[in-house]
C-alpha cells in the first residue's frame, strides 16, 4: 500500500514528536442527488469519526434540491470538499469523479441515504487493511436504518440464513458501503459507464478478485441504510435496468456457457419478480442488442484460477 504519512495532535503543543503516531489519509467518498437531508445525516456520522486524518468528497450528480447551500455554510469546512455536476452521470460516473478527486491510501464509499452506526468505524477498517494486506475490499454489514434488521440485499452472500455478524471471505461487495484501497483502483481501474445503476459494484468485485485482491465480509463495521425511494428505478425500468446489466456483466467478464446461463435463468427470475412483465424484457434485451459492440470490445475474461475461487465461494458465476 503506497502511504501518505500524517500526523495530527489536537490542542496540544510537544516538544518530543514521539507520541505522534504514522496515520494513513482515509477519503469518504459520497454520491447524491436531491437527498438533502439524507446527506445531512450521512455526512454527520463521518465528522463523527474518531480517526484523523480524514476527507470527505461528495460529488452531486445534478441536484436540483438545493444541496449545494449545504457547502456553502453547514458543511462549509476543511477537509469536505463539495463537487457539483451539471447533469447525472449514474452511479459509476459519479463514483469514478469522486474517486479521481480523492487523495487517501484508503477510500471509503457510503450511500447518501446511510449512516455510519458508530465512531470507531475508520479506525477498524485502517486495522483491518494493516492486518492482512491480501485484502482489497471490505464489505460492509448493512441494516435497515428503522428496524435494525439486515438488509437482505446488501448482504454480499448467497445464503442468506449465513450468520450476518460473522467475517467471512466473499466474491462481491454492495455499493452502498465498503472501502476499498487505492492501490485496487490504480490496478484493476475504476466503475465502467456501462452500468449507470445496477450490478456496477459486481463488474468491479469480479476484476478486483481477478487482480489477485481478497473481498472480505466486514461486520464490524456496520451501515444503516435508509434505502430512499428518490432516485431508485422501479417498476419496468428497474426491471429491464437489472435484467440488462447482469447479463452485460457475464458478458464482460465470464465465459460465455456461463453468459447462456446466466441470461437464462436472470431472465425466468425477472418475469417471476415483475409477474410476466413482458416489455421489461424485451426492453432489457434491446440495450443488450444495441450494446453488443461495445460488450465485445471490452470482453476480458477473468482467470481459470478466478473461476474455480468463484465456484469456491460460491459465487455468482452460472447465474
Amino acid at each position: 500500500m503506497r502511504h501518505k504519512v500524517y500526523c495530527q495532535v489536537n490542542e496540544v503543543e510537544l516538544l518530543d514528536p514521539a507520541p505522534c503516531k504514522d496515520r494513513l489519509l482515509v477519503s469518504f467518498t459520497v454520491l447524491t442527488r436531491n437527498r438533502k437531508d439524507d446527506l445531512r445525516d450521512a455526512l454527520y456520522s463521518i465528522l463523527g469519526q474518531d480517526y484523523t486524518p480524514i476527507e470527505i468528497i461528495v460529488v452531486d450528480n445534478g441536484s436540483s434540491d438545493g444541496t449545494e447551500e449545504l457547502f456553502q455554510e453547514e458543511f462549509r469546512k476543511p477537509g469536505i470538499h463539495f463537487i457539483k455536476l451539471r447533469e447525472n452521470r449514474g452511479v459509476c460516473g459519479g463514483r469514478n469523479v469522486a474517486i479521481g478527486a480523492a487523495q487517501g491510501d484508503i477510500i471509503v464509499t457510503l450511500d447518501d441515504d446511510a449512516v455510519l452506526e458508530n465512531n470507531r468505524a475508520t479506525n477498524d477498517i485502517v486495522d483491518r487493511f494493516i492486518l492482512d494486506a491480501s485484502i482489497g475490499v471490505l464489505a460492509f454489514k448493512s441494516v435497515n436504518y428503522w428496524t435494525g434488521g439486515l438488509d437482505r440485499a446488501a448482504f454480499p452472500c448467497r445464503d442468506k440464513s449465513r450468520d450476518a455478524d460473522e467475517e467471512f471471505e466473499t466474491s462481491w461487495f454492495v455499493g452502498v458501503g465498503h472501502a476499498m484501497k487505492r492501490e485496487v483502483y490504480e490496478k484493476v481501474g475504476r466503475y465502467r459507464d456501462y452500468f449507470p445503476y445496477g450490478h456496477e459494484d459486481l463488474d468491479l468485485s469480479l476484476r478486483v478478485m481477478d487482480a489477485g485482491y481478497r473481498i472480505v465480509y466486514f461486520p464490524i463495521v456496520q451501515v444503516r441504510h435508509k434505502r430512499a425511494s428518490s432516485g431508485r428505478l422501479v417498476g419496468i425500468a428497474f426491471g429491464a435496468t437489472t435484467l440488462a446489466h447482469r447479463i452485460g456483466v457475464a458478458a464482460l467478464n465470464l465465459p460465455w456457457r456461463y453468459v447462456v446461463t446466466t441470461a437464462v435463468l436472470w431472465t425466468l427470475y425477472t418475469l417471476k419478480r415483475t409477474r410476466g412483465n413482458i416489455p421489461a424484457v424485451i426492453i432489457a434485451y434491446r440495450d443488450l442488442f444495441r450494446r453488443i459492440p461495445w460488450l465485445l470490445k471490452e470482453r476480458q475474461l477473468v482467470s481459470k484460477e478466478t473461476i474455480e475461487k468463484l465456484r469456491r465461494l460460491k459465487g455468482p458465476l452460472a447465474y
